[in-house]
């Protein structure tokens, strides 16, 4: 298939014809120069040369795809490191994964811009996915930061949607205005091409003004709910553990060892938030912890529940709670 688009070059004055084909295969030499001597004889007043030939081979498009995939995972390895690190206080490690999340977003759209417009999957796709990564990146980090901040004045005085939200509405007219600003700049440089005829600032400037109000969407509207989502469901998850913990004996320092050991990440809940065979797991608990419930020492306040069978590990008897269960842990 064949498309042909006419140019007005504003600084020469000519007019250019843009002839694109899209096949399995480009146009060897021999046949372009074919092509173009053909051409100047069959209109021989209209003085027709070859400006310009570009040929992008499905190989070479595919090669230029890879390294950008490459260059995205080690970016997004590095951001996740670093976002866990600067943001361990509220959670760094759901932060940095949601975050990559939101940029996958980011460059998902780039990318459905490049195909939808035709643009080559060539440089300039590398320096507009690596461009919008370190620009997007940017607001969702600003917001992390508020929320760290409020979340350091607030403590759990308000609930964590709340929280969230306050700090979003904080710093939207920042990341708004620079978005913004970014886009406007963008669309005067598209327009500037199209007028010059420049087609390689073009295929940059329009993936990334979209790539930058995409950026805009997601830091603002992703980030943030998609990691409260997260730190919720993980907190419904801490309350459902130390429900059937607490229903099977353990208190203290005891049932918040045994809280780390517990599998959370398997555990359902249902509707109201409460463990799902909550009986069954509470019996399972009680068996698991019978000899620490039972050697619990005297004069703790603690009262062991009826039925606990006798201990039946002599050799940790002796230790404290926390450390029977800490031992334990190492012999599993």
């Amino acid at each position: 298939a064949a498309t042909v688009q006419q140019q007005e070059n504003s600084a020469t004055g000519q007019t250019n014809l843009v002839v694109s084909l899209t096949q399995s295969s480009g146009l060897t030499t021999e046949s372009q120069t074919e092509l173009l001597k053909t051409l100047q004889e069959t209109y021989p007043d209209n003085s027709i040369t070859a400006e310009d030939v570009n040929n992008v081979d499905p190989v070479l498009g595919r090669e230029f795809f890879k390294k950008c995939i490459v260059a995205v995972i080690f970016a997004s390895v590095i951001m996740v490191v670093y976002i866990g690190f600067r943001f361990r206080k509220i959670g760094g490690a759901s932060a940095g994964i949601v975050a990559v999340i939101a940029l996958l977003h980011d460059i998902l759209i780039s990318f459905g811009i490049f195909v939808l417009l035709g643009f080559p999957i060539n440089d300039n796709f590398i320096a507009v996915v690596l461009t919008i990564l370190g620009y997007s990146i940017n607001d969702t980090i600003v917001i992390y930061d508020r929320i760290r901040e409020n979340k350091r004045t607030q403590g759990d005085k308000m609930p964590l949607g709340e929280l969230v939200n306050m700090s979003i509405n904080q710093c939207m007219r920042r990341t708004v205005n620079t978005s913004l600003t970014t886009a406007m700049a963008l669309l005067c440089i598209c327009v500037v091409a199209v007028l010059m005829n420049v087609s390689s600032i073009l295929t940059f400037a329009v993936p990334m003004m979209v790539g930058v109000i995409s950026g805009l969407y997601s830091s603002v509207f992703l980030s943030g709910s998609l990691w409260t989502l997260w730190q919720e469901k993980k907190a419904a998850k801490a309350k459902a553990v130390r429900e059937v913990l607490t229903s099977a004996g353990l208190s203290g320092k005891a049932l918040e060892m045994a809280s780390k050991l517990f599998d959370a990440k398997s555990l359902e809940l249902d509707e109201s938030g409460k463990a799902k065979d909550f009986d069954n797991l509470v019996f399972a608990a009680k068996t698991e912890y019978a000899d620490v419930i039972s050697t619990k020492p005297a004069g703790s306040g603690y009262t062991p529940p009826a039925g606990t069978p006798p201990n039946s590990k002599a050799d940790l008897g002796s230790l404290s709670m926390e450390d029977y269960i800490a031992e334990r842990s190492k012999q599993k």
